[in-house]
């Protein structure tokens, strides 16, 4: 049945050359609250088959808790998304796909575990949220001879202990253990004092005898010393 409303209602949008952003689904149940399902969709889209999946999709982790009685559906409408195409370029996937892609990812790894990182206004270290994954025309990257480091972040940090001699001789830890090699530090970072995610840290990157580096910091409020990543 929803299938249908779907249909009737792109037919609508696409015959006033608009799409969707939103779909709305609300649902009375049997002896039961309301059931709401809300879907923000970042490209607009008019394909009812892709809005059913997407819904299909939110609905199998969310269902409702008990028969249903009566059901409300709105597509909010909007102007349809239109982008250039580059002569030479290889062709980009439709917006469609995309979010049914990524409603699949959204699945398995969680909501918050998609999107586009964001910086934050801030130093603290690893200061970013999730924005909403908006897909982009392609552009070309431009290749440079510059070599650096890639870190890889531990979330979260993994606790150690670390023996200190004027610098870190010797760290130990779930994950990595032995003594260190080179240590490079310390360095001071603080900050977000007027808040309750107030930081105060003594970092240091370490070479082991494996010659692998990690950066470690100790939390100077706790004096307790954590593995924040290993660089590649």
């Amino acid at each position: 049945m929803i299938g249908r409303f779907l249909v009737e209602l792109c037919i609508e949008l696409k015959a006033r050359f608009l799409a969707t952003n939103e779909l709305r689904l609300q649902l009375n149940l049997d002896g039961r609250p309301e059931h709401e399902v809300c879907i923000q969709i970042p490209a607009p889209l008019a394909d009812p088959k892709a809005l059913l999946t997407l819904l299909r999709l939110e609905m199998e982790q969310r269902p409702p808790s008990a028969p249903i009685l009566k059901l409300q559906l709105e597509l909010a409408p909007t102007a349809p998304k239109t982008t250039q195409k580059e002569l030479f370029a290889p062709a980009y996937p439709a917006p469609e796909q995309i979010e049914l892609t990524l409603a699949r990812v959204r699945r398995i790894v969680g909501p918050d575990n998609v999107g586009r990182p964001e910086l934050l206004d801030t130093h603290r270290p690893d200061g970013f949220v999730m924005r909403p994954f908006v897909a982009a025309a392609q552009r070309r990257t431009e290749f440079t001879d510059s070599v650096s480091l890639a870190f890889r972040r531990y979330r979260p940090p993994e606790p150690a202990n670390v023996q200190v001699q004027q610098r870190p001789v010797h760290v130990s830890s779930r994950l990595i253990r032995g003594p260190v090699r080179i240590a490079g530090g310390p360095w001071y970072a603080n900050g977000d004092w007027w808040t309750q995610r107030q930081y105060d840290r003594e970092e240091w990157d370490v070479a082991l005898q494996n010659d692998r580096l990690f950066r470690i910091f100790r939390d100077l409020q706790s004096t307790a010393w954590f593995v924040e990543g290993n660089y590649d």
